[in-house]
């Protein structure tokens, strides 16, 4: 079971509260194998500063959006944090190819 950490400056609002869990949900059905999600949230004049943190046994992920809403800001961090999960699992299915590949 994943814990989850969430500092903010400023309390989130209930819809931003549950997106977040949706995120959460999403990012533990996306990465599998997660034990600890850390999510900042800061309010700078009229935008939102998030930075996430996922660990697990398949790597450690950050990373940080700015956004005029928090919840824009989340799906943000979601969309980067799959994108380098991706990159990480293609680099690691092409050394596998290379490897298992007879030499001619």
């Amino acid at each position: 079971m994943p814990i989850y950490y969430i500092h903010s400056e400023k309390p989130l609002s209930a819809p931003a509260r549950e997106k977040l869990e949706g995120i959460n949900a999403r990012l533990q059905r996306f990465f599998r194998s997660v034990i600890s999600v850390s999510w900042t949230f800061a309010r700078q004049r009229d935008t939102w500063r998030a930075n996430c943190q996922v660990h697990g046994r398949s790597g450690h992920y950050r990373a940080v959006a700015q956004a005029d809403t928090a919840r824009a800001a989340m799906d943000e961090i979601y969309e980067r944090l799959v994108r380098q999960r991706r990159r990480a699992r293609r680099k690691v299915l092409a050394k596998r190819r290379r490897v298992s590949a007879p030499e001619a």
